[in-house]
Order: C-alpha cells, then sequence, then structure tokens
C-alpha cells in the first residue's frame, strides 16, 4: 500500500521515491500515482513490455522471464482514462495506480506467446536466485490501489488481461493452443 515503507533496489525506484518526497514538499496539494506495468502497444513499436517480449518471439528469439517477479499490469488505455480525470479533479497525495490481477512476469510472456500465436519453445521461466549474477531487480511490487478506488468512488482499472480465459493457470499453460489458434 502507500503507507508500507519503501525500499527501491535501483537507482530508478531511488530517484522515484525521492522525487515524491520533494514533490510532497514543495506541494502538499499535489497529486502522485505510482504506476504499474502498462500494458499496451508504444506508437515507436520498442518501449513496452508486450512490445519487448513480443520482438524477441517475432524473431524467433528466445525470451527468458523471471517466475517470481510480480506486477499488476494496467491497460494504458485506463491509465490514460485516469490521468484525464486526475487533472480534471483536485485529488491530492499519493496513490497506487495497478490493476486488479497480480503476474509474474513469466505469466505475463505466457499471454503474449499464446496470444500472438508464438513458438512457446522460445519462452523460458526461471527464478531470479537461478540468472546468475544480475543487477538488483525488484520482485514483488504488486499494488493495492483501494486507496485510489475509495477516493474516486469506482474502480478504474480492468483486470489485465480482460478475458479470465488468458490467464495462465500453469507453468506450460503457453503451450495449449485451443483450436483456431495458431
Amino acid at each position: 500500500t502507500e503507507d508500507d515503507p519503501t525500499d527501491p533496489v535501483t537507482m530508478y525506484g531511488k530517484t522515484m521515491v525521492e522525487a515524491e518526497r520533494i514533490i510532497a514538499a514543495a506541494d502538499p496539494t499535489a497529486c502522485m500515482l505510482r504506476i504499474s506495468l502498462p500494458m499496451g502497444w508504444s506508437l515507436n513499436g520498442h518501449a513496452g513490455a508486450i512490445d519487448w517480449i513480443g520482438s524477441r518471439f517475432k524473431k524467433s528469439r528466445p525470451a527468458t522471464l523471471y517466475t517470481d517477479e510480480v506486477r499488476t499490469p494496467t491497460y494504458t488505455d485506463s491509465l490514460n482514462e485516469l490521468c484525464e480525470t486526475v487533472l480534471a479533479s483536485d485529488l491530492a497525495g499519493l496513490f497506487h495506480a495497478g490493476g486488479p490481477r497480480r503476474l509474474s512476469l513469466y505469466q505475463i510472456a505466457q499471454i503474449i506467446n499464446r496470444v500472438g500465436g508464438f513458438d512457446p519453445d522460445l519462452l523460458y521461466g526461471i527464478p531470479r536466485g537461478q540468472a546468475g549474477p544480475i543487477p538488483p531487480r525488484a520482485g514483488n511490487v504488486s499494488m493495492d490501489s483501494t486507496r485510489l478506488q475509495r477516493a474516486l468512488g469506482y474502480d478504474p482499472f480492468d483486470p489485465w488481461p480482460l478475458d479470465e480465459s488468458l490467464v495462465p493457470t500453469h507453468d506450460q499453460w503457453h503451450r495449449q493452443r485451443h483450436p483456431g489458434e495458431t
């Protein structure tokens, strides 16, 4: 929640926490949104999670994603509408703006792989500890957006993916193709 202590592990995260402190001190009536993993196609085709993962599969290149890194992905359209609402309001304070469904990065890649009809053999899922030496990464950064929902009077986010049948149920889910799927 917004009241939990922050403990950023990357310079990006540390910079964001410092920016929150500076903004809150400079203007206590400011509204700050901590966004989760935005899900949508970017204009340049290179900026988002869907773009990166899909580009690997389109080039028949493998993608390895972590099974123990958890996010609450949010549709970019929902985030756009939320920003419009917040900018037109007098909402003040810090709010989490993450979707209602918790997914690992590997599960997100499973969805992209299956929906895109890509070769399932190109996707690998491993815990971060098996990746060898890597820079610090955030593990579970799922968000509880209850405070935002209460302030708005409604839930601004649909779960990603919207269709429950597209939520992986096991680690080989992306290999199960139904008639009509490639």
